[in-house]
């Protein structure tokens, strides 16, 4: 799937997102995903998908107990 910079046509984000579709939706790259978010995504099959609700944690700022801050406090303190 193509990301779109675009996002006027994609009114839903889906519960599970690729790397690519995380990052989109965080404003960030895939490259900053992978190095600077600490969720863990998960494999269904072949495939590795990132939960929609653990980004919207994680964005909000909702640490889980073992993650201190978010990838904004690390990047900007």
């Amino acid at each position: 799937m193509r990301i779109s910079k675009d996002m006027s046509c994609l009114p839903d984000w889906p519960r599970l997102m690729t790397a690519e579709e995380a990052a989109a939706y965080l404003s960030i790259s895939a490259n900053t995903l992978r190095a600077h978010v600490p969720i863990e995504p998960f494999r269904i099959g072949g495939c590795v998908r990132y939960d929609r609700k653990k980004l919207d944690d994680y964005a909000d700022g909702d640490p889980s107990p073992d993650q201190a801050a978010t990838w904004a406090d690390e990047l900007f303190g």
